[in-house]
């Protein structure tokens, strides 16, 4: 099997080679945040999973990375390697999994931030969870009593 060089456009007039801004993320945890009013993406806890919305934080006072209702699995919905780049993905609540959905997402060349109509009117900041301690911790954000 040949390796897909182009995406090809068949339009009425001619044939030209096509042109996308739609981006994948790779599989992983993200905090989804909106980059104008700098709000999270979440189910915050007076409303306990029934939803899902933009949420200001006080990082006086709440601190996300210990906070599963504010962060996001996302799984790629196309793995072969000729969509990996520009597969929808799959996006759950780590808290609360009935939250969830497939959007894709998009992004100009050469910037850090995304897009996605189906989820703001402005442009996202999509940061990965890299720490260790936070993606082992199966009970973060739940204090233990013995």
């Amino acid at each position: 099997m040949k390796k897909k060089e182009t995406d090809i456009v068949l339009g009425f007039t001619s044939c030209k080679e096509s042109d996308t801004d739609r981006v994948s993320l790779e599989d992983g945890v993200y905090f989804i945040r909106n980059a104008k009013t700098n709000k999270y993406y979440a189910s915050p806890i007076h409303i306990d999973g029934a939803k899902e919305e933009w949420v200001s934080v006080d990082a006086d006072e709440q601190n996300v990375d210990h906070m599963p209702a504010y962060q996001w699995v996302v799984l790629k919905t196309k793995t072969s390697e000729y969509f990996a780049a520009t597969s929808p993905v799959e996006v759950a609540n780590r808290e609360y999994a009935s939250l969830n959905g497939t959007y894709q997402f998009t992004q100009a060349t050469g910037s850090s931030k995304y897009f996605c109509a189906d989820l703001a009117a402005d442009s996202l900041v999509i940061t990965k969870i890299t720490d260790a301690n936070i993606l082992g911790d199966e009970h973060l954000g739940l204090q233990i009593f013995d």
